[in-house]
């Protein structure tokens, strides 16, 4: 099971980012966690969808087979 999770990095992005964190350094914290949360459940959604969508295609082979 190998679902490689890759992140566009966008340079202007960063540096709002690192600027947001360098003037409020505990809100840069805060903003960082949140991100954090957010791609974490985001992973969890794609992967539950493609769980879904496997189990699914599974299923429809099953039945292809016992008819």
């Amino acid at each position: 099971m190998k679902h490689i999770f890759k992140v566009p990095m966008v340079p202007g992005f960063v540096k709002v980012i690192h600027d947001a964190s360098s003037s409020y350094l505990m809100d840069g914290q805060k903003l960082l966690q949140i991100m954090v949360r957010r791609t974490q459940i985001l992973y969890f959604l794609t992967l539950l969808l493609i769980t879904k969508f496997e189990i699914f295609h599974f299923k429809v082979r099953l039945t292809m087979i016992w008819m």
